[in-house]
């Protein structure tokens, strides 16, 4: 039987996780000085020191620069690239690090985006709250991201297909 996926060089399989890790990411953030002010319409604005000390611009194999939290650039880098490679799926759309709140509603937590640590996929074809998004055809895309540590918000309640955020635990 052949194995599902090759991760850092190791044979082997993973299953995906269906819980995110939304407290312990933002727990973790705050004691790392994030700091930010509120904007309008659901936007923060990052305190720029922390900004500068946390956030880095890495080049993904496509030729695409995302910005990205600086403990995780190289890790996401590996995993885009596996990922598409073994499933055929290449995001056109990699959207990662947005000053906000989580569905840009100010009375909601600041979204795992503020911090660098999530990570959007082709969001017009992936849509929010359905679970038709086309990134299901490629469940090995999925897998695969989810064994770099990335969990995919596709499987929450409200379904997220372009969602995946990085599990903090694996840090």
């Amino acid at each position: 039987k052949k194995p599902r996926t090759k991760i850092a060089g190791k044979e082997g399989k993973c299953r995906y996780k269906k819980r995110g890790n939304t407290r312990r990411t933002r727990e973790f953030m705050q004691s790392s000085g994030f700091d930010y002010t509120e904007g309008q319409r659901g936007r923060i604005k990052i305190d720029p020191g922390w900004q500068k000390q946390n956030i880095t611009r890495t080049k993904l194999h496509t030729g695409k620069t995302i910005k990205i939290h600086r403990q995780i650039a190289t890790l996401f880098e590996k995993a885009f690239k596996e990922a598409s490679e073994a499933s055929g799926y290449t995001p056109r759309s990699v959207q990662t690090q947005v000053a906000r709140h989580i569905l840009w509603d100010s009375s909601k937590p600041v979204s795992n985006h503020s911090y660098g640590m999530a990570i959007d996929f082709n969001p017009r074809e992936n849509p929010y709250g359905a679970n038709t998004g086309k990134i299901r055809e490629f469940p090995e895309f999925i897998n695969i991201m989810n064994c770099y540590g990335f969990l995919w918000g596709g499987d929450w309640s409200t379904p997220d297909d372009m969602h995946f955020e990085f599990d903090i635990t694996k840090l």
